[in-house]
């Protein structure tokens, strides 16, 4: 037996046509054929029909056999680091929550409830799920998709840091944020304030829909960790939380640095005006690729979003620079509201049919390189790119199935994409990234 790890589609022959089935990291499979070198057939584990086709080698751990149990941890760590860098939380903190609650453990938890790694809730998962400013759109059933689970996590604890940040007017330290996630807000900050006061009479002081508000149920909440809150007071809660998340931290402290600055060292913060122009419009072609292609290769590090696509949709969605929608630094016509805000601009779409000029607000960044980094994070923040995602080694393919996801309203957009991509060689920005 082995283990998916990395989400690919299935193929019917060695790097030949997509079979429409995705094989999520994670997922166990029975190696078929591993003769070819750079290809593996395979036949998933998961579910009743058990699909099979060809993968990258490089997507499967031929010496892993654990799905449901305890999982490869490195593989593991990988992924809470990566959704940690697109939500911008502590991947140490993430992995480490994991480590304290079941050792890195999916499947169905003791208590018969809580689900995965992170043992999460039915009610935590809704809740989450819904909320419209992450747009997640998962299903309930989702719960027991590991990879899911880190993404899911990471977006709960931005969620609270932000809430508890502006209620105590400082960012939480790892002991406060645990234990305000564990209890909710409201009953944390009592008992940051009060340290005295014991947990169930902080739980019993919060009204039944500011627990609502977090997806949290209050009956339970001293049962799902009886070790940390049973009988404590908030003082000894939060020494308590301190211990656990200590030597979580310590036991997982050599797979973060096992990974190295490879995704770490990833970020989007801006770029300092001494690294960049302020305008693109002067760059030649050359030019103009070599830019946004560097910064295209460190956001595919962080996302694995093809560089080359990148670059190709960077000249496409400006005209190699020349409509970069005023100051946004906005290369590739991001709607909504970005770290610097947003710019309100006519733009040209598709409806039925025609093109028409509508007003639309555009996402505002404080740098190209934020600008370019952040819309790589873009495809994996919206669950509609999630088969773009899993043909990501295959650029090409990556450029359609954005193009099918609905992307652009462009019915030609993909294969726009695909010619700037060939006559340009784009592709040599996805090697070594």
């Amino acid at each position: 037996m082995a283990i998916m790890i990395a989400t690919r589609n299935l193929r019917v022959s060695p790097n030949g046509d997509s079979t429409g089935v995705i094989a999520s990291a994670g997922t166990k499979v029975e190696i078929l054929d591993d003769t070819n070198p750079s290809w593996i057939h395979v036949r998933l584990l998961d579910g009743d029909k058990q699909p099979d086709g060809w993968v990258s080698v490089l997507a499967v751990d031929k010496n892993v056999d654990a799905v449901l149990g305890p999982l490869d941890k490195l593989v593991f760590a990988e992924a809470c680091v990566r959704q940690s860098v697109i939500w911008g939380v502590s991947a140490h903190y993430v992995l480490s929550v994991a480590e304290a609650r079941t050792r890195v453990t999916n499947g169905k938890n003791a208590n018969g409830v809580d689900i995965g790694p992170f043992a999460l809730s039915p009610s935590e998962w809704a809740f989450y799920s819904a909320l419209p400013e992450f747009q997640l759109n998962l299903l309930p059933d989702d719960i027991n998709d590991w990879p899911l689970q880190c993404t899911m996590f990471a977006v709960m604890t931005l969620r609270t840091q932000q809430r508890l940040a502006d209620l105590i007017g400082d960012q939480p330290n790892a002991s406060q944020l645990y234990f305000a996630q564990i209890v909710g807000t409201k009953a944390a900050i009592d008992g940051i304030r009060n340290t005295g006061k014991s947990v169930s009479h902080l739980i019993a002081a919060v009204s039944p829909a500011d627990f609502q508000s977090e997806g949290l149920e209050s009956a339970r909440l001293v049962a799902r960790y009886p070790s940390l809150l049973q009988g404590a007071t908030a003082d000894a809660a939060l020494k308590n939380i301190d211990a656990a998340l200590q030597q979580a931290l310590d036991s997982t402290k050599p797979l973060i640095l096992k990974l190295g600055n490879q995704i770490l060292d990833t970020t989007s913060e801006p770029s300092g005006p001494s690294n960049e122009p302020d305008d693109l419009s002067s760059l030649n072609h050359q030019q103009f690729i070599e830019f946004v292609g560097q910064r295209a290769r460190k956001a595919m590090k962080a996302t694995g979003v093809p560089a080359s696509v990148t670059v190709a949709q960077a000249i496409q969605e400006t005209g190699w620079g020349h409509h970069t929608i005023g100051q946004a630094k906005n290369l590739f016509g991001i709607k909504g509201t970005g770290p610097a805000g947003s710019v309100r601009v006519p733009t040209s779409e598709f409806v039925n049919g025609r093109s028409v000029t509508v007003q639309a607000n555009f996402a505002k960044y404080d740098s190209f390189e934020q600008g370019i980094i952040e819309h790589a994070k873009f495809f994996l923040k919206n669950q509609r790119y999630a088969p773009a995602l899993a043909v990501k080694d295959d650029p090409n393919s990556f450029a359609r199935e954005i193009g099918r996801a609905g992307y652009a309203t462009d019915p030609n957009y993909a294969a726009t994409l695909i010619n700037w991509m060939r006559d340009y060689n784009l592709y040599r920005f996805d090697a070594g990234a």
